[in-house]
């Protein structure tokens, strides 16, 4: 089966890429499933279609033919698997060929229930599975799966923007009561470096890859996604239909984790997210630009607050 796989730091627009990509035809958004056992299985929270998980058409179907049922299926085992091997420094031995000791055989059996998950899913959605779950690690476990066909495309946004996005207080509408996670500027710095370089080594270990910035995308998103989606691959004979992109009816948005966003019922709404470059703690973007700026420069971004450069493909 095949995945689009959305790497790329929290807080850079991966769920609304994710929901761009699924008013394709023959693209699925299925959100952040790394976070499926925890959240979905486990916790049953809100789908983005308003149902509960276990409720949920899409999911309960997926989980009755993958496991037999929500119920049935071994969500806290592979929960506790995945706290184990599913980090960015556990990348150098999910790569190898036979991972050593109790660490291989956590990794086996990982990917006996992620073959049956995404096999499931592929199946009920009839077609390609977006997944968004951002960290690169996530790929890599899922690369080792010979049933599984993955493809990247990798997200960046300016990480002052990120680190603003960072500071919001924000409810998540699938667990009420629950907030989303807050994060200060040394944390949201090293968080936007692992994660965004983790992301390009998928490109250098060979998967189709493209980088995209989250500015390009809000801003020429028909361009943006036809461009991306033709770096790995996959041309749309006649074009890219525009008019789909993001269209998916009311209801029918099976997002299981991801940005609040997802809950916002009709097509995408993009909005470009500028508020940080007035709004934004000067003392706060200076300690992001200084820890982060020879990133930000190799990704096309000025120094200065609020600076675009050129853009550049990856």
């Amino acid at each position: 089966m095949k995945v689009l796989f959305v790497a790329g730091a929290g807080r850079s627009g991966t769920t609304v890429l994710d929901m761009l990509l699924g008013g394709l035809p023959g693209f699925h958004s299925a959100g952040e499933i790394r976070q499926i056992w925890a959240r979905g299985f486990m916790a049953n929270e809100r789908c983005s279609c308003g149902s509960a998980f276990a409720d949920c058409d899409f999911w309960s179907t997926v989980a009755e033919r993958a496991f037999g049922g929500v119920e049935a299926a071994p969500a806290a085992r592979l929960r506790q698997i995945q706290r184990r091997i599913d980090h960015v420094w556990d990348i150098p031995l999910v790569r190898r060929t036979r991972p050593p000791g109790a660490f291989g055989r956590d990794l086996a059996e990982y990917r006996e229930g992620l073959v049956a998950l995404y096999g499931a899913a592929g199946q009920v959605a009839d077609g390609i599975v977006v997944d968004s779950s951002k960290a690169a690690s996530h790929a890599f476990i899922l690369a080792g799966v010979p049933e599984i066909e993955v493809r990247v495309l990798h997200l960046v946004r300016d990480a002052r923007a990120v680190a603003h996005s960072w500071t919001r207080v924000r409810d998540r509408p699938e667990a009420p009561g629950a907030r989303m996670p807050r994060m200060g500027a040394p944390g949201t710095a090293a968080e936007w470096w692992s994660v965004n370089l983790s992301a390009e080594w998928l490109g250098r270990a060979g998967f189709p890859y493209a980088r995209v910035r989250y500015e390009d995308l809000v801003r020429r998103p028909e361009e943006a996604v036809d461009d991306a989606l033709a770096r790995i691959g996959w041309r749309f004979v006649g074009g890219l239909p525009a008019a789909s992109l993001g269209a998916v009816p009311e209801g029918a948005r099976h997002l299981v984790s991801g940005n609040p966003v997802r809950f916002e019922p009709g097509p995408v709404v993009l909005r470009p997210d500028v508020e940080w470059e007035d709004r934004a703690d000067r003392w706060r973007t200076i300690a992001v630009t200084s820890l982060t700026w020879p990133l930000l420069l190799r990704y096309g971004y000025a120094l200065r607050a609020g600076g675009v450069e050129r853009p550049r493909k990856g």
